[in-house]
């Protein structure tokens, strides 16, 4: 599943006449990972073009995540519509920790500074931008220790068959296979009772996210943006119950990795677009506008990815 979190920012840079608006949304893969399991994790930054973060010093071998290692970290920079640019940072923990049951990944900060002041570049005023930490659930099948094998001592063992000793096992054998079947039953109510159990539970959580979704008047910026992140979190919700995670993928990423677990075509191709249109809408700059013109066909469409599945 996936799992974020937003952080909205104000702060007014050395030089700035007004306020600037910085957007920082932490993802992760997977909301709980077994021992030595991988787990991306992204940081996206929006921020305006006249701020610049610090890369230099953010190399993979001076992080420190512990009680995660980083295996693989890489940043990019694009620039967005209405002169504002996104910094994505993509990270690829494990941990082998063992004996709890979550772990944390540790916030850490990120450096920036403020550009158009007039200053020379090694006169400019550094600030910081805390990434918060975020909890990750941990499956493990490990023990701390293991219990010791008990020896059995068995006295007065004699030879050759005892009939009295055989009728006795024939009868427990005839009992155990009685006591098998009436187990074996009511193994199988238990799973089918779960299973619906569970079907249950989709379907609430569905319905539920879609009247949510409902819910929202598309009336003002806020809104629009609550709209299209709530739509794509479930479509996300969606994917990773296909895939077992999959949160941090990109929309084509997505795509390509449904067809590839033997999902339809169509369908996965319709999930990428979903997925695109929703970042596009909440990044543009004329993103308000078109997200309140589309809003009742996009709502149809997340309606239909929810009944057919993906």
């Amino acid at each position: 599943m996936n799992k974020m979190i937003l952080a909205l920012l104000l702060l007014t840079a050395a030089g700035m006449a007004a306020t600037e608006e910085i957007r920082l949304e932490v993802r992760a893969s997977r909301t709980a990972i077994w021992v030595g399991d991988r787990l991306e994790y992204r940081v996206l930054v929006e921020h305006p073009s006249g701020i610049e973060f610090v890369l230099d010093n953010l190399r993979r071998e001076d992080l420190n995540l512990e009680p995660f290692q980083v295996l693989r970290l890489e940043s990019r920079v694009r620039s967005l519509a209405g002169g504002k640019r996104l910094l994505e940072l993509v990270l690829e923990l494990t941990s082998f920790e063992t004996g709890a049951e979550e772990l944390q990944v540790p916030s850490f900060n990120l450096y920036y500074f403020g550009r158009g002041d007039g200053k020379r570049e090694g006169e400019l005023e550094t600030q910081s931008l805390t990434v918060p930490p975020l909890k990750v659930g941990l499956r493990s099948t490990l023990v701390g220790e293991s219990r010791a094998i008990r020896e059995l001592e068995v006295a007065g063992a004699q030879t050759g068959w005892q009939w009295p000793g055989l009728v006795g096992l024939l009868g427990l054998a005839a009992v155990a296979a009685v006591a098998g079947r009436s187990a074996l039953v009511k193994l199988k109510a238990t799973g089918w009772r779960q299973e619906r159990a569970r079907r249950r539970a989709r379907e609430s959580f569905l319905r539920e996210s879609l009247e949510r979704i409902r819910e929202i008047r598309l009336e003002s910026k806020q809104e629009v943006e609550e709209f299209y992140r709530r739509a794509s979190e479930l479509v996300r919700v969606l994917v990773a119950e296909l895939l077992g995670d999959g949160a941090g993928l990109v929309a084509e990423e997505v795509e390509r990795a449904l067809v590839e677990a033997g999902g339809d075509e169509e369908r996965a191709r319709e999930v990428r677009r979903v997925l695109e249109e929703c970042d596009a809408i909440r990044y543009r700059a004329d993103g308000f506008e078109q997200g309140q013109r589309q809003g009742e066909e996009f709502l149809r469409r997340i309606e239909e990815i929810a009944r057919r599945g993906i």
